[in-house]
């Protein structure tokens, strides 16, 4: 997601022809300014850089931007809790060799050891590391449901964890793709990777936690542009929660 004359904030993964899935906290900032006024802000697809928006959004085969039409915010969120967001675009993209969906996972399943995201965000957790300048991937390692659970002391059915021994996510992530293969959910298509999770946030002391987006799926598959005005009133009560609940750190 990229605001206009700033650089990209959060990242997501494209669908359908108009749905773009990514991170509820996204849209937090000065009471959920963004959400309530979406056409302050535009997506890109098929332009790996870090670009910066000065003028005019200028599309052409490869890359394809989009103003946002309408931003829905999953009812209960609550951060960490149902940390996610579908958006609308103004107009359908084009699909191409460049630009298509994902499929999204939709069976309660564990996951191979490694899977991998993408992303924007800074190349490290140090304070003076800057954002990348390109699209990042790397290979992330999955932690199963069950040693999630019990690293966390609570139900974790509604998230993927993942360790950051080796490689991790970072600021300036979030909203973006975990994806995976070789998963054996039906979804999955021969050769391309399922999307399955949602890059939301991280504790230090404990794993980086990305949305499941099987537990989520019937409510992305019903969200519609008119749940918009609804739900961000809803939000708005909870804005001071977001930092104390189990102490996380958004990225």
């Amino acid at each position: 997601l990229k605001i206009v004359k700033k650089i990209n904030f959060c990242g997501g993964s494209i669908i359908t022809r108009e749905k773009v899935l990514t991170a509820a906290h996204c849209f937090e900032r000065n009471n959920f300014a963004h959400a309530r006024n979406p056409s302050s802000l535009a997506v890109v697809a098929g332009d790996l850089r870090n670009v910066i928006i000065v003028n005019e959004f200028i599309s052409n085969e490869k890359i394809q931007w989009r103003i946002i039409r309408s931003v829905v915010i999953h009812p209960y969120f609550n951060f960490p809790l149902d940390d996610i967001a579908v958006v609308f675009v103004n107009s359908y993209w084009n699909f191409s060799k460049y630009i298509e969906p994902i499929k999204m996972a939709r069976h309660p399943i564990d996951y191979p050891d490694r899977c991998y995201a993408a992303g924007y965000g800074r190349t490290s957790h140090a304070e003076q590391s800057n954002r990348s300048e390109v699209l990042l991937r790397a290979k992330i390692d999955i932690i199963p449901r069950t040693k999630c659970t019990q690293i966390w002391e609570i139900p974790m059915d509604d998230f993927v964890c993942t360790s950051s021994v080796y490689s991790d996510v970072a600021v300036g992530d979030s909203g973006g793709p975990l994806v995976c293969r070789g998963t054996t959910d039906p979804e999955e298509e021969p050769g391309k990777e399922l999307l399955v999770g949602v890059t939301s946030g991280k504790n230090f002391d404990y794993t980086s936690i990305f949305m499941r987006v099987s537990a989520y799926a019937d409510w992305i598959d019903d969200a519609n542009p008119s749940f918009a005005s609804s739900i961000q009133c809803c939000l708005q009560n909870w804005c001071l929660l977001f930092y104390i609940y189990f102490l996380l750190l958004n990225i």
